[in-house]
């Protein structure tokens, strides 16, 4: 089988770019906000602008998964999924690492304590 690389323009067109340029911006904004955006909330978002921006009935759009990952990919966009662990301030990750320190410590001498007073 041989190894055919595809050619400039061929595949599926886009549906509208007026409609991606729409949602990109929609997204952008949200984002700045700080809301959290989820490929649900992209998608129902899509479904609602996408009768007015493209004026084509027989165009039967499902702003399926498949057609989120592509825009997402065309944009160079990523969803990720918020966390409850956040970046730690360094004086705060430094007392952190003195306090186990010392806490491993403590527990080496007790170890060694009860280790040597058994035998």
């Amino acid at each position: 089988m041989k190894n055919r690389k595809r050619l400039l323009g061929a595949g599926r067109k886009r549906i509208s770019a007026q409609l991606e340029s729409h949602l990109l911006e929609w997204i952008v904004a949200q984002r700045e906000q700080g809301l959290r955006i989820s490929t649900k909330t992209i998608q129902i978002k899509t479904k609602s602008i996408f009768p007015r921006l493209v004026s084509e009935p027989e165009i039967n759009f499902k702003a399926s998964n498949g057609w989120l990952q592509k825009f997402l990919k065309r944009n160079g966009l990523s969803l990720r999924r918020k966390t409850t662990m956040a970046q730690k301030d360094p004086d705060q990750l430094f007392q952190k690492i003195v306090s186990f320190i010392q806490y491993v410590s403590h527990h080496k001498k007790n170890t060694n304590r009860t280790h040597c007073s058994n035998g």
